[in-house]
């Protein structure tokens, strides 16, 4: 998205800081639940939390996954760079969609209920 924001004149003159992790929650046995940044980390970290859900964490990284696959491609790159990836997030469409579709419909209440 980065490209994006430069084209937009979003991210002229700003500092931008990656974080390693987006947020811990903290239950009321004092576990420490921490949704890390990196997906295998996140993926690690919430199979030793809860080993018992392993299918419903194994389903949400591989969501988490497919849409880091959709990669825009930026008009500052190269015309045939930008075309190759604009291929490629077509064909991931193509291959995803339905995929994509059922996980757009999801809230976090939702993936919740069915944990």
């Amino acid at each position: 998205m980065n490209d994006f924001w430069k084209e937009a004149g979003i991210v002229q003159g700003r500092e931008f800081i990656n974080m390693d992790e987006y947020m811990h929650l903290e239950g009321a046995d004092g576990r420490v639940l921490t949704f890390y940044t990196d997906v295998d980390r996140l993926e690690k970290h919430l199979l030793e939390f809860s080993p018992r859900d392993a299918e419903p964490i194994t389903e949400f990284i591989k969501g988490i996954r497919m849409c880091l696959a959709f990669d825009q491609p930026s008009k500052q790159i190269p015309f045939p760079k930008r075309m190759l990836k604009k291929a490629k997030l077509v064909f991931g469409f193509i291959i995803n969609g339905k995929k994509m579709q059922r996980w757009m419909k999801n809230n976090m209440r939702r993936i919740c209920e069915q944990v």
